[in-house]
């Protein structure tokens, strides 16, 4: 299995008996740095596939009606139903719309956390705080893979 060097640097500053806060901190800013690239990539991706649905029969209809060129128009005819499709399929604006909202959940259980706020405020708040985020986000994968395994079964 590849781990990339942050996921191994961590893994090995785990090793070391960091003090729980730093843990947290850590896993956090992993997890957010994760979230939010993922976010950010959809989120472009959405735009630009959008950009070219929108503009692309446009452009197509001014080439048929005031040049008569019929390939650049095929070509771009064929570009917008390959931007429909990845939108489609991909489920862009969802994966954008979700990425973001794990981000911003895990920022707001981040400060309630900092914050010391319920359910925050005991002893064990480091194992509250990363047992919160770690369920979340695995409920987050969970929903994804049924999704994936149902859509499978679906096509079948």
């Amino acid at each position: 299995m590849y781990y990339n060097k942050e996921i191994t640097h961590f893994f090995n500053e785990l090793a070391y008996n960091l003090p729980p806060q730093v843990v947290c901190q850590k896993r956090t800013l992993y997890c957010l740095n994760w979230y939010t690239k993922k976010a950010i990539f959809y989120k472009k991706l959405f735009f630009i596939l959008s950009i070219i649905n929108i503009s692309a029969p446009i452009i197509s209809g001014l080439l048929l009606n005031y040049s008569k060129m019929e390939l650049p128009s095929a070509i771009l005819s064929a570009l917008t139903s390959f931007s429909a499709s990845l939108l489609a399929l991909c489920n862009v604006r969802d994966k954008w719309t979700n990425y973001r909202t794990a981000a911003e959940y895990i920022k707001k259980e981040y400060t309630l956390y900092m914050a010391k706020i319920k359910p925050y405020n005991t002893e064990n708040c480091h194992a509250i705080y990363l047992t919160s985020i770690e369920g979340y986000m695995e409920s987050i994968h969970s929903h994804w893979y049924n999704a994936q395994i149902s859509g499978k079964q679906d096509n079948t």
